[in-house]
């Protein structure tokens, strides 16, 4: 006798996941970046393929290196790639040549492209906790300067240098206090000018310009 397969059933995913490989964030991702599609099917799978960023980009998903998932497909994020959330569609196809197509996760991933780089707002000498000019008495205790930026997440390290010397604060809200120490102020000469730089990433390793 001979054996019949029937699959006359449209084939299905059991899992689906996207991940930025991102140094700092699986959920982001920015230029030279690599994003993976995840996926798993109900039944065995002929083939599949990812659309990225609705079809600018297809890859043919090949066995997966991730022992979780049997299918893979990666996308490098290029820099001309517009900020937001990014899309995917996986097309696939059963031993029978049924073929089914899904365009979300079943873990509630998923990536945003953020290649733009966040600011940071002028200092002027009002953020500077001794007013425009430091005097003896300022200098002889720990000091503040308030900085302010755009489009840095929270927890990320704002760094000033002053004479050489750096100084790091902790970004909430777009602002930070950075303390300049006693002996950082006592190091400056008396009649001199110094000039003060700020730098600060956002999450996904934009570098702010150096205000």
């Amino acid at each position: 006798s001979t054996v019949i397969n029937v699959l006359t059933s449209t084939p299905t995913l059991s899992a689906v996941s996207i991940l930025s490989y991102n140094a700092n964030t699986s959920s982001k991702a920015k230029d030279g970046d690599t994003v993976t599609v995840y996926f798993n099917g109900t039944r065995t799978l002929n083939s599949a393929t990812v659309n990225f960023l609705s079809d600018s980009e297809s890859v043919s998903a090949s066995s997966s290196s991730y022992s979780t998932y049997d299918w893979e497909a990666s996308y490098t994020v290029s820099g001309s790639d517009s900020d937001g959330v990014i899309t995917f569609t996986i097309s696939f196809e059963d031993l029978a040549g049924n073929t089914s197509s899904t365009s979300s996760t079943t873990d509630s991933t998923s990536v945003t492209i953020d290649n733009t780089a966040p600011t940071i707002n002028a200092i002027t000498t009002d953020a500077f906790s001794w007013g425009t000019y430091l005097n003896i008495d300022e200098s002889s205790s720990d000091a503040t300067v308030d900085v302010t930026t755009s489009g840095v997440e929270d927890n990320q390290t704002l760094t000033l240098t002053l004479n050489d010397e750096t100084y790091t604060g902790t970004v909430t809200t777009n602002a930070c206090t950075v303390t300049i120490s006693q002996a950082g102020l006592n190091a400056l000469t008396d009649g001199s000018i110094y000039y003060l730089s700020a730098d600060v990433s956002d999450l996904v390793g934009n570098a702010a310009t150096t205000v």
